[in-house]
């Protein structure tokens, strides 16, 4: 659970990364907002999951 929360974090990093700076020229700009979404997407998942686990064993 806590990787899945941090390669999302990762991911949605690198995506944000890419669309404010535009450093990586070689890479579409779809294919940056894919990274942004999909790791956003990724985390806001993982976090509610280990939110749910957290709250359950309480």
């Amino acid at each position: 659970m806590i990787l899945s929360l941090v390669s999302s974090a990762a991911i949605f990093g690198v995506g944000l990364n890419n669309v404010l700076s535009g450093t990586f020229a070689s890479t579409s700009l779809f294919v940056q907002y894919i990274f942004l979404v999909c790791g956003f997407i990724g985390a806001l998942a993982s976090g509610v999951q280990l939110f749910k686990l957290r709250n359950q064993s309480e």
